[in-house]
C-alpha cells in the first residue's frame, strides 16, 4: 500500500513503500527517462566468516551521472 486514506479517499499519509518507489524512480534513476546502464557490483568481506550485510547497485544515468544504491 502506498497511501493511507480517509473515508472520502483523500490521502492522509504516505507509507514507506511510497518513499521507496520515489527514491528509485526520482533520485537513483533519472526521472526524465532514457537509457540507463546497469553495472555489476560485488562486495567482498575481509573475513570469510563474515556474511554480506550490504548490497550495492550501480547505474550510469542518461544525464552522464553515476548513481549508486546501497
Amino acid at each position: 500500500m502506498l497511501f493511507g486514506m480517509d473515508e472520502r479517499s483523500n490521502i492522509t499519509s504516505r507509507f514507506a513503500t511510497y518513499f521507496g518507489a520515489r527514491l528509485l524512480t526520482q533520485e537513483w534513476l533519472s526521472p526524465g527517462g532514457g537509457e540507463h546502464e546497469m553495472y555489476a557490483t560485488a562486495l567482498q568481506p575481509r573475513l570469510k566468516s563474515v556474511q554480506k550485510v550490504v548490497s550495492a547497485y550501480a547505474v550510469y544515468r542518461p544525464d552522464g551521472l553515476w548513481s549508486l544504491l546501497l
